[in-house]
C-alpha cells in the first residue's frame, strides 16, 4: 500500500463512515429519503470543518507548524466527535456545541502541557495504528472474521425469517463482491495482489459496519410498526437502505481520491464520477487553493486534494 491509498482508506473509514452512520442512526423512525439524508451529511462535513478550525485555533501553533497532517487529524477528530453528537441526541451540532467542545479541548491542552512525551513512550502507540500484517492466510481469515463481526451481531438480533448463517453466508458474500468493486474504482490496476488484498479487508470493514448498521436501522423500524404494516420490510428493503449509504461513501471518497492519485481528480480516468444523490461542492466552497495548486477556468481551484482541511 502506498502513503496516499492508505490516507485514503482511512479518511473513508475514521471519517466518511462515522458521518454515514451518524446520519443513518435516526432513519429507522421514517421512510428514507435520499435527498434530506444527503443533505444531512453536508451538514455533517461543514459542522466538521468549522469544528476542525476551530481545534487547530485551539492549538496556537505556528505558521510552520500546521501541516496538513495536522489539519486532516484534527477534522477527523471533530467528525467522529459531532458524529457521535448527532446519533446521541438526534440534533445538529450547534455553535455553542462547538464553543463547549474546544473549551474541553482547550483544558485537555492546558493539562498536557506538563507532559513530555519521549521516543520510547509513543512507539506503543503507533503499534495501536498498525492494522495489517499479513504473514499467511490464516491471519486473512482472522480478519476476515473481524471484519464480519458486526453483521453477525446484527442478523442475531433479527433475521427477517430467514435461517441465521445462511443470512450472515449471503451477505459475506455480496459484501465481498462490492469491497472488490469499490477497490477497482479507486484504487484501479494500481496495487499488486498483496496490497489489493489488505485494501480490500479494509473496505470490507467499512462496508460491513454500514451494512450493520442498515440492518439494525430497518429492524428498530420493523419492531415500531404495526403488525399489518411489517410486509414492507425485508432482507431487500435493507439492500436498498445500504445502496443509498454506498452512493454517499463513494461521493466521499470522489472528493478524497485525489490523495490517492496525487493528481487533479477531474483529470483521472479511474475517479468514480460524481453521485448526484450527494453533492459536496457547498462543503469545500470558498476554500484557498492548495499549496501548488492552480485556479480551473471557472476560477475555482482545480488541483487542490487538500481543499476540504484548509483553514
Amino acid at each position: 500500500m502506498t502513503p496516499r491509498s492508505d490516507l485514503l482508506l482511512s479518511l473513508l473509514e475514521n471519517l466518511g463512515l462515522p458521518l454515514i452512520q451518524a446520519v443513518d442512526s435516526s432513519s429507522w423512525k421514517s421512510a428514507p429519503d435520499p435527498a434530506k439524508e444527503a443533505e444531512r451529511l453536508k451538514d455533517l462535513l461543514a459542522a466538521s470543518k468549522s469544528l476542525g478550525q476551530e481545534l487547530r485555533k485551539a492549538l496556537h501553533l505556528p505558521a510552520d507548524g500546521d501541516k496538513k497532517s495536522i489539519r486532516i487529524a484534527l477534522t477527523v477528530l471533530a467528525a467522529q466527535m459531532i458524529a457521535a453528537h448527532q446519533k446521541n441526541s438526534g440534533k445538529a451540532f450547534s455553535e455553542q456545541d462547538v464553543q463547549r467542545v474546544t473549551k474541553g479541548f482547550e483544558a485537555v491542552l492546558a493539562f498536557s502541557d506538563d507532559l513530555i512525551p519521549e521516543e520510547e513512550s509513543l512507539e506503543p502507540l503507533r503499534k495501536l495504528g498498525e492494522d495489517f500484517a499479513l504473514f499467511g492466510g490464516y491471519q486473512i481469515h482472522v480478519h476476515l472474521l473481524h471484519a464480519f463481526l458486526p453483521i453477525i451481531r446484527a442478523v442475531s438480533i433479527f433475521s427477517f425469517g430467514q435461517a441465521g448463517s445462511k443470512m450472515v453466508k449471503d451477505i459475506c458474500d455480496k459484501l465481498i463482491l462490492r469491497a472488490t468493486e469499490l477497490r477497482g474504482k479507486l484504487f484501479g490496476g494500481g496495487l499488486d495482489l498483496n496490497q489489493a488484498r489488505i485494501a480490500e479487508l479494509s473496505l470490507l470493514r467499512i462496508l460491513a459496519s454500514l451494512y450493520a448498521d442498515c440492518h439494525i436501522s430497518e429492524t428498530e423500524r420493523f419492531i415500531k410498526l404495526h403488525e399489518s404494516a411489517r410486509l414492507v420490510i425485508q432482507p431487500s428493503t435493507i439492500w436498498d437502505l445500504f445502496e443509498q449509504r454506498m452512493l454517499m461513501l463513494e461521493a466521499l471518497a470522489t472528493s478524497f481520491i485525489p490523495l490517492a492519485q496525487g493528481g487533479d481528480p477531474q483529470a483521472s480516468d479511474s475517479a468514480p464520477p460524481e453521485t448526484p444523490a450527494v453533492h459536496l461542492s457547498a462543503v469545500n466552497e470558498n476554500t484557498e487553493s492548495d499549496e501548488g495548486g492552480e485556479a480551473g477556468s471557472d476560477g475555482q481551484p482545480s488541483g487542490t486534494p487538500m481543499a476540504f482541511f484548509k483553514k
